[in-house]
């Protein structure tokens, strides 16, 4: 029953993090019935953190940190903050299938960087994969390599990305003893629309911009959509992370596929046979380094 569950867990994390970048674009691509991201990233974050911080409360019975540990989450929190906001402003330009490919490149980065600091073992293995990760993103970015046209959003949504792979670094290498890493991410999504108000501000958003969208049923379901999807798969991720550590980006990084398949049916997405062979080079680049 255990390993059912596990399975159940890490396949409906895989399916969240493929919908993220789906539904992210099928409301954020440019249109009479899109929502800018700018209006879209602040709700985003508010009803993430309200969401998770009710499931890690409703399954840790806990809600308070170590004291010291809060500036630490709040640091964590606006590299959150500034993350979404480039990669979800890459969705608004860019197609899902790209945007989502490149972000499923966190498990190789977070793997590589963890081998310099502390595995050096693998260090030549892990730089040798994400050398071939970083081909399959060049060929996904391409439009047309005999012309050189590339997609600048896509190289924006690695940056973005690369935000939230140093997050997680810190988070996973300052996570005081005991604490549920569940509830831990709680307080980072609170964090986060905390770190978010600035550019809110910056953005020359008001209230009646947030007003006006969530009034609207077609951008607050997807909304809602979003951040139920974006809580559920990170808490799931965090839980079955610590079950297997190997098994588990493993089962995840299949997430390429379900992507591509999404955003084929649901976007109508289509795909030049080098970007969708840079996808599959991104994907073995991530089993070579945990199966080799």
């Amino acid at each position: 029953m255990n390993v059912l569950i596990y399975l159940a867990a890490v396949l409906t994390t895989t399916i969240s993090f493929a919908l993220i970048s789906i539904l992210g674009r099928l409301v954020l691509r440019k249109g009479k019935n899109s929502i800018p991201f700018r209006s879209f990233v602040p709700l985003f974050l508010l009803v993430s953190a309200i969401i998770t911080l009710s499931l890690s409360f409703a399954v840790t019975g806990r809600i308070s940190l170590p004291g010291g540990f809060y500036p630490l989450v709040f640091v964590m929190g606006a590299l959150y903050t500034a993350a979404s906001y480039i990669v979800f402003y890459s969705l608004e330009n860019e197609k899902g299938g790209l945007i989502g490919t490149v972000s499923s490149t966190q498990v190789l980065f977070i793997a590589f960087f963890s081998s310099l600091l502390f595995v050096h073992s693998d260090v030549i293995k892990s730089s040798i994969a994400v050398v071939l990760m970083l081909i399959g993103v060049f060929l996904v970015s391409a439009n047309s390599l005999r012309t050189a046209k590339f997609s600048k959003f896509v190289f924006l949504a690695l940056f973005g990305t690369l935000l939230w792979v140093a997050m997680w670094l810190l988070f996973y290498g300052t996570l005081p003893s005991g604490v549920p890493s569940m509830l831990a991410y709680g307080w980072l999504s609170l964090f986060a629309f905390v770190a978010c108000i600035p550019a809110v501000f910056l953005t020359k958003q008001k209230l009646v911009d947030f007003s006006k969208v969530m009034r609207k049923s077609q951008y607050s379901k997807y909304i809602l959509l979003v951040s139920v999807v974006n809580s559920i798969g990170t808490i799931l991720y965090s839980y079955t992370y610590v079950l297997n550590a190997v098994l588990t980006p493993l089962i995840v990084e299949t997430e390429v596929f379900f992507v591509l398949v999404l955003a084929y049916f649901l976007l109508k997405e289509r795909f030049k046979i080098i970007q969708i062979l840079g996808a599959l080079i991104v994907v073995s680049a991530v089993f070579f380094f945990l199966l080799v």
